[in-house]
């Protein structure tokens, strides 16, 4: 018992505390927050120079050769040396650099989908220890309004006015009370500490509890629902337009050489130019080919995601209509349950019509409901969180 009052204690002074923390404050010190934006503008920075690397010509070409002549009457070593230089015309590489840049933009819109998931996951973390929290104080008055009935019994046990039996039955269940709000708890302090954790508070901070989310039957539309999806779609899209027009040109490129040929007899200076004539291959033609049903496969998948992701969010929601439903009636139950019958059963025990244990078991009928509504609020959460995650909704 004293455990109990200890903790109980802690409970209420930890409440009263001014030092508080309201979920917009954990949201936006939330340290995982900072990581994910490392890492997706690391990750962008990578692609975006590996596509422009891949871009650049390759590097000036030495060439160098060593002979020897055996004719006669003229004989020794000859040797050649030349450098040579692929050269991107036009817009060519201004293109490949844009179709990369376009990508990479697309892969880091995508990632930014971990904000979302990292922040939803908060809130319904959030929403469910402020349940908990809820219910361990009705739990903590329950317990205490327990013990003091357990101290009137043991008197009422000294004095004779009831029998060993019935004190133990009164203590069993005291005890087991007292080990079921020790677990729940630890439970509830488990929560905060993983929330804390989020932003690196301290311990002794509080979390406020006065902005959950309400719980409401009709779900609050997503003006911009997919819209990550959709803008990561438009880029790669875009990208891959801007590779067909890069390989829609007939002339993207030329090769430079300059060579001096050291003969026996005389001296060769020499200048080339090389020029691949596309229109005699039907490479590009292909790679074009490529693109296009790449991208009508991406418009594919794109519809596909939307349709799957609208199904899934159709689902949830009815799940939540469910749900509320449910939770309306528990609420109602309950209600009357307190306002009628509680009271009649306590009148009744009061005047000895029904034994402590009938009196016990009302009341742990009432906890039993209220412990199933607490369960269908936390699935409430669980779902309305996952459903924000589906809809892209921050």
């Amino acid at each position: 018992m004293r455990k109990v009052i200890f903790i109980s204690m802690i409970v209420n002074l930890s409440w009263a505390t001014d030092n508080t923390i309201d979920l917009d404050i954990l949201l936006n010190n939330n340290n995982q927050k900072d990581k994910i934006d490392r890492f997706i503008e690391d990750s962008y920075l990578s692609n975006t120079i590996k596509g422009v690397a891949n871009s650049q010509t390759a590097p000036l070409s030495f060439d160098s050769t060593l002979s020897r002549s055996i004719s006669k009457p003229l004989s020794g070593f000859e040797y050649e040396i030349g450098f040579s230089k692929e050269l991107k015309v036009g817009n060519v590489q201004e293109l490949e650099q844009k179709s990369t840049i376009l990508s990479s933009e697309a892969t880091k819109i995508e990632q930014q989908k971990r904000f979302i998931l990292l922040n939803n996951t908060i809130k319904n973390l959030y929403n469910q220890y402020c349940l908990d929290r809820e219910y361990q104080n009705y739990f903590r008055i329950n317990y205490n309004e327990f013990d003091a009935l357990y101290q009137k019994k043991k008197i009422a046990y000294e004095l004779g006015e009831i029998s060993k039996r019935e004190l133990i039955q009164i203590k069993l269940k005291k005890d087991e009370l007292s080990i079921d709000f020790a677990n729940f708890s630890t439970r509830v302090n488990d929560e905060k500490v993983m929330l804390l954790s989020f932003g690196n508070f301290d311990i002794e901070n509080q979390l406020n509890c006065y902005d959950m989310t309400p719980i409401d039957g009709n779900i609050e539309a997503n003006q911009e629902q997919f819209s990550l999806s959709k803008k990561a779609y438009e880029k790669i899209v875009e990208s891959n337009q801007v590779s067909i027009k890069r390989y829609y040109k007939k002339f993207d490129k030329i090769e430079l050489s300059t060579h001096y040929t050291k003969e026996i007899d005389r001296d060769v200076y020499s200048i080339g130019v090389s020029i691949p004539l596309n229109i005699s291959s039907k490479k590009y033609e292909y790679k074009r080919a490529s693109l296009m049903n790449q991208i009508s496969a991406i418009q594919s998948n794109q519809e596909l995601f939307i349709q799957k992701s609208l199904l899934k969010i159709k689902e949830l929601k009815l799940k939540l209509k469910r749900i509320y439903k449910d939770i309306v009636q528990k609420k109602s139950n309950i209600e009357n349950y307190e306002a009628s019958l509680l009271p009649l059963e306590q009148k009744s025990y009061n005047y000895g019509e029904s034994s402590v244990v009938e009196y016990l078991l009302a009341k742990q009928n009432i906890m039993r409901y209220k412990e199933k509504l607490l369960e269908k609020k936390r699935d409430y959460y669980q779902i309305l969180f996952s459903l924000y995650t589906i809809m892209e909704k921050r």
